[in-house]
């Protein structure tokens, strides 16, 4: 997905340039249409028609190559939008994505903490009839296991519960 953007955003940073160029050229053609315009009136002025109908087809045909690069830019324009959109639709789709990955983590996680406790409280079970039973040997075994469920659950615990926002309390003094 990564791999994706990075290609888009590529893209359109090249369509924007192709825009600035596009840009340059304009500006330019408008200058050179600005002169033609000055010669052709000055060739009117001077009753040289001749010249003015070659300057004024040079006008025509630099207006259309003004009116093929607008064009352009317009399409460029639209397709650097078109990119900007996709870009943020797989910006989030991919957020999506790690938002519900995290998301099974936790809930795996929180269906392990659940068996844990449930196989705790079957341990504690087991060695309270132990207890009765003066049978102290597998009750120390017994709470071996349990100290080691309980211990995975504290840490199962900690990585379920979501971060608080309350600073610690401070140590007695």
């Amino acid at each position: 997905c990564e791999e994706a953007i990075e290609g888009l955003q590529r893209e359109s940073l090249e369509l924007t340039k192709r825009i600035s160029k596009a840009k340059g050229t304009l500006a330019s053609i408008e200058g050179q249409l600005q002169e033609l315009e000055v010669q052709k009136q000055l060739a009117v002025d001077s009753k040289q028609f001749k010249e003015a109908g070659e300057v004024n087809a040079s006008i025509k045909a630099l207006q259309a190559t003004r009116d093929n690069e607008r064009k352009g830019m317009v399409e460029f324009n639209a397709r650097v939008g078109a990119l900007q959109d996709e870009i943020s639709e797989k910006r989030k789709r991919k957020e999506d994505l790690k938002n519900k990955e995290s998301e099974k983590q936790t809930q795996s996680k929180a269906g392990q903490l659940q068996l844990l406790k449930a196989q705790a409280g079957e341990l504690q079970l087991l060695m309270e009839e132990e207890i009765e039973g003066n049978d102290w040997e597998a009750a120390a075994l017994l709470q071996v296991e349990l100290d080691a469920i309980q211990a995975r659950c504290a840490v199962l615990d900690d990585e379920t519960l979501p971060p608080s926002d309350d600073p610690p309390a401070p140590a007695p003094a």
